[in-house]
């Protein structure tokens, strides 16, 4: 019987990075329960050095991990907090604020997000805006 190669199945989306469930002896059926992969690299989560309060609760123990820079994550670049602004209605801004490692992941990143309701002000065309820490407009793309 002929085989066929399938991408595994995201377990966890955090922070940009995709975590894939590991496989029993490389068969889908068989999903293993404590070990995931991230870029190619398999990982043991009761392995990572994270405090959390449920180590049951793995969503969380990655992302504590990811953030910490630990195990697989620790070549992981340093992200920064990045404004993201919806200028829309010709009178009403929008905003997120984004951790990301870049501009553009920022923008990819706030696809998927609420935005919060910011302060009336008055502007020429629609566009979103992507600000660094210091307020500086790093992209501007027309909505």
């Amino acid at each position: 019987m002929p085989l066929k190669q399938v991408d595994a199945e995201i377990a966890f989306k955090i922070d940009g990075l995709e975590i894939e469930h590991v496989y029993r002896n490389d068969m889908i059926d068989f999903p293993m329960e404590y070990w995931f992969s991230y870029d190619g690299v398999e990982f043991d989560i009761r392995d990572l050095p994270v405090d959390s309060e449920d180590q049951t609760d793995f969503e969380e123990v990655i992302r504590l991990a990811v953030r910490s820079r630990v195990g697989p994550f620790v070549n992981l670049p340093n992200n920064q907090v990045f404004t993201v602004r919806r200028l829309v209605d010709a009178y009403q801004e929008y905003y997120l604020d984004v951790e990301a490692s870049s501009a553009q992941e920022a923008l990819e990143l706030s696809k998927n997000m609420s935005f919060e309701e910011g302060c009336v002000i008055e502007f020429d065309a629609t566009r979103i805006e992507v600000h660094d820490g210091q307020g500086n407009t790093l992209m501007q793309i027309p909505e």
